[in-house]
């Protein structure tokens, strides 16, 4: 992934997707979207942080529990099953289809 360095000499990705972007729960079954934010802090922002879940990574639901919670998702050739509560809080915009 390629990094520009911003004015203040933070790290942004290049590449990330334009558009609205609405919570990685409402995707449907084999929808891909792009990162845009975790919205998360602490011990569970920096674990998805570290899981892959970063501005710019594609994802892509495969499949939800039958009561909807919890939902499996796709990135970087791993299978990541989260609860609503953490998915909700990542920001992405879908991709085209």
């Amino acid at each position: 992934m390629v990094f520009n360095i911003e004015k203040h000499g933070n790290a942004r990705p290049t590449g990330l997707s334009t558009g609205p972007t609405e919570p990685l729960t409402a995707l449907r079954p084999g929808q891909r979207a792009r990162i845009r934010k975790v919205g998360l802090d602490g011990p569970v922002g920096i674990r998805l942080r570290d899981l892959g879940f970063l501005p710019g990574t594609e994802v892509q639901l495969i499949r939800r529990a039958p009561l909807g919670d919890p939902a499996v998702y796709e990135l970087r050739g791993a299978q990541i099953c989260l609860r609503r509560t953490e998915a909700q809080a990542i920001h992405v915009v879908p991709l085209p289809s």
